[in-house]
């Protein structure tokens, strides 16, 4: 599920924005969002209520992609929850 926490946060090394995050996986940063919403993507809330991305989840699930490619939808749905592939 998305973990949704005020910054200051130490438990992420670094933080990604949702551009950042879209660049990462060439999609548009509203799919980003929607990721975020749909509890595919952790992100936390700064004290301003944008959100940021764990930069280690990431690129964990951009490599995931990388292996298994893509999902029929789109990554990266079923290698977050484990999927039946």
């Amino acid at each position: 599920m998305t973990t949704k926490t005020a910054i200051p946060n130490q438990r992420y090394a670094e933080l990604l924005t949702r551009r950042e995050v879209a660049a990462r996986f060439g999609v548009a940063p509203q799919t980003v969002t929607r990721w975020a919403n749909e509890g595919i993507l952790p992100s936390v809330r700064t004290l301003g209520g944008q959100r940021r991305y764990p930069a280690d989840e990431v690129e964990r699930l951009v490599s995931a992609v990388w292996e298994h490619g893509p999902a029929p939808e789109g990554p990266p749905g079923p290698l977050a929850g484990g999927g039946d592939t």
